[in-house]
């Protein structure tokens, strides 16, 4: 639910939700099993600044599992970590519509 208006949107299923600071975006794991195993996950990326959410999946053929995310820098883009095979990773998240990175 958007706090500013009370509109409600659906982000679709999700875990381990990451909110920036400064509200303007959320990362979350999409994920699937097979009753006992995970065998697949995704982080995805809501970009919250716009009337409607733009959201953008990352996914690899990994486990993509913890993600985190940064305030916008002065350019839009984002720094997004995750955690695959206990080890860290950083991206970076352009502003939707700038050219990926």
């Amino acid at each position: 639910r958007r706090l500013s208006s009370g509109a409600a949107f659906r982000l679709g299923s999700g875990a381990q939700a990451s909110l920036a600071h400064d509200g303007g975006a959320v990362a979350y794991q999409q994920s699937r099993d097979e009753g006992h195993l995970l065998t697949a996950a995704a982080d995805v990326v809501v970009d919250l600044t716009r009337p409607t959410p733009v959201a953008r999946v990352f996914a690899t053929a990994a486990l993509e599992r913890a993600p985190a995310l940064s305030d916008a820098g002065p350019d839009g883009t984002r720094t997004l970590a995750f955690v695959v095979d206990d080890a860290v990773f950083v991206a970076a998240v352009a502003a939707v519509g700038a050219e990926p990175r």
